[in-house]
């Protein structure tokens, strides 16, 4: 219980830390999108990070299980980034049928002006260390004792809220399920890591490719204009669904992003999107079997996610191997039921803060932001005091470690 109630306060305290970086910042005028991006994950990062190395007095690398992948095992990780990909344009589409996209124009909006390498360290590579020491280090296993799905799914939730976007929560969900059951395959939270900077990498690789396209044709567009061939300025324009004088404007990548968007049809996209994501999930489901029968976790795997065995205190901090874990799923220690005590009032706060803030973010209505703050404080006082009077007794009483 201690190690959930511990989990919960770390993700409370990332998200408290980013809000009032972001405050302080905002106060400063520092509008730069490359040091807001950089110092997020730095500060998300910091709470789980002082929690094991200063309170658990845990290595850092060893308590969320970092290990070395084999090359085949990366090969195969890659497979799987590019399913987990198509499983997550399909569920971004769904979304923005509802909700609007506005991560592609932010990273349209970052690109503009900074070298490749620059842009993968922020988007990709500090995500990935980052945002998975978090929710499938950390967070992940203090759930752990509930079981591997309930570790899988909350964890999951939690890496969803984080975003504080309805777009990015929708697929931020399903993705950080497939990257927890990876990493029970692999035996290591490596293998998310690897998979989460792919998955990023691949955005930015596409977008710079958009960027090179459009930049040779808006030379072209140039060309022709001083040489007044018309047709030639006609087909470019065209193409890229810009006037001419959005061709001449400096931002006119930025200009052509977010255009894109509002040009394509989802609803005419959904098809194929759909196609894909069958065999997204196809291909998921096959990379992490082959991974954990090649890791020898297979049989590891199988029972902890069909025979609703839960996992010993033992097996909490690493991922064990196979045979250890099968022999400890008989004691009777594994048997406890901890429930929903996980809800802690620390989880339950900070959902609802990242819930109102996305809800902020997503209407200009002032009385519908003002009736969503009142009725998420309203919940968040009456369900931690609900929490105490259950929970609080059996803690005193360290029913529950």
């Amino acid at each position: 219980m201690k190690r959930i109630m511990a989990a919960n306060r770390v993700f409370l305290l990332s998200v408290f830390g980013t809000d009032i970086l972001l405050i302080i910042l905002m106060l400063m005028n520092v509008g730069d999108i490359y040091v807001l991006q950089f110092l997020t994950e730095v500060f998300m990062v910091l709470p789980a990070l002082l929690y094991v190395g200063c309170i658990r007095k845990k290595s850092i690398p060893g308590y969320v299980g970092m290990k070395k992948l084999r090359f085949k095992t990366i090969l195969v990780l890659c497979l799987e980034a590019f399913c987990v990909t198509q499983i997550s344009t399909f569920v971004n589409i769904l979304s923005q049928l509802v909700f609007p996209n506005n991560i592609s124009g932010s990273v349209g909006e970052m690109i503009a002006g900074k070298p490749f390498l620059i842009i993968l360290l922020i988007v990709a590579i500090e995500p990935a260390l980052c945002e998975e020491y978090v929710f499938r280090g950390v967070l992940y296993q203090g759930y752990r004792k509930n079981g591997i799905w309930t570790a899988a799914i909350v964890s999951a939730a939690c890496f969803s809220l984080m975003h504080m976007d309805f777009n990015q929560m929708s697929y931020a969900f399903v993705i950080g399920i497939v990257f927890a059951l990876t990493n029970e395959a692999v035996g290591t939270i490596s293998a998310s890591m690897v998979i989460h900077f792919l998955f990023n990498a691949v955005s930015v690789v596409e977008m710079y490719a958009v960027k090179f396209i459009g930049k040779y044709m808006r030379t072209i567009f140039m060309n022709a204009r001083e040489e007044g061939k018309t047709n030639i300025i006609s087909n470019i324009t065209d193409q890229l669904g810009l006037t001419e004088q959005e061709l001449e404007s400096e931002q006119w990548f930025e200009i052509f992003i977010s255009k894109t968007g509002e040009n394509v049809s989802m609803k005419q996209l959904l098809p194929k999107a759909a196609f894909w994501c069958v065999l997204g999930i196809v291909g998921c489901f096959w990379c992490i079997y082959y991974l954990a029968k090649d890791a020898g976790r297979l049989e590891y795997l199988k029972s902890a996610l069909f025979r609703r065995k839960k996992i010993t205190e033992e097996n909490l901090t690493t991922f064990a191997t196979e045979n250890d874990v099968v022999n400890r799923f008989e004691e009777k220690k594994a048997q406890q039921k901890v429930g929903f005590s996980f809800l802690t009032p620390a989880l339950v706060i900070t959902a609802c803060i990242c819930l109102l803030i996305s809800i902020l973010n997503f209407t200009e209505n002032a009385k519908t932001a003002a009736v969503c703050t009142g009725v998420s404080f309203v919940f968040c006082v009456i369900y931690t005091l609900v929490w105490l009077l259950i929970y609080l007794p059996k803690i005193q009483r360290n029913e529950w470690d």
